[in-house]
């Protein structure tokens, strides 16, 4: 499986799983040999799962180098939702909340780099009068609404997982973003943010 991911050149991805494979040795060992954590497969000996990671953390690079930000977390995205939704208890959660956090940092990247094209198109006097300056509009404000959503997804399973300190946190990140740009925010997050300002008021 390494040896696939270094053939195929995506460095990246060897290097995130082998720190995956890293943190859940350190967890375990943090944790002591009496904590539950010890009764669980370690994650390099559950194969199916490795390699579903490891066949999505491939892709994601080679979008991510192709300059597709926006699928490369959507990849995040997926590879967080298929680990919640089939684990039948909360031993991958920490996984999950890898994958969500990777979705965050993956949108920001992406989201400041279209802020800076789109602006410099705009205020630059000598480009192309015919540009489309619509067409980087409409990836600036899509990669806003990905923005709003990855801290909602992150901010809600923190909450949902206990971490109530992380979750607040995002949570008013989120609201912040929501006030300065609700254009890009969803009716979902929309009536969530509606909903936090009255029990905060």
């Amino acid at each position: 499986m390494s040896i696939k991911m270094l053939k195929s050149g995506c460095h990246e991805a060897f290097t995130e799983l082998f720190s995956l494979v890293k943190e859940e040795e350190m967890r375990r060992i943090e944790a002591g040999r009496d904590s539950f954590l010890w009764m669980i497969t370690p994650l390099v000996e559950q194969h199916a799962k490795l390699g579903q990671i490891c066949s999505g953390l491939i892709e994601i690079e080679r979008l991510a180098r192709s300059g597709r930000l926006e699928e490369s977390f959507v990849g995040y995205l997926r590879l967080a939702a298929n680990l919640y939704y089939d684990a039948n208890n909360s031993e991958d959660f920490w996984l999950v909340r890898h994958f969500l956090t990777k979705c965050v940092e993956k949108v920001t990247q992406a989201l400041q780099r279209a802020e800076f094209t789109f602006h410099r198109s705009n205020t630059d006097q000598s480009h192309d009068e015919n540009q489309d300056l619509g067409g980087l509009q409409k990836v600036y404000e899509t990669l806003g609404k990905r923005y709003a959503e990855s801290y909602y997804l992150l901010g809600h399973f923190l909450l949902e997982t206990g971490d109530y300190k992380e979750s607040v946190m995002h949570m008013k990140l989120l609201l912040q973003f929501i006030g300065a740009n609700q254009k890009w925010a969803t009716p979902t997050l929309l009536a969530y943010g509606k909903i936090r300002r009255e029990n905060e008021g």
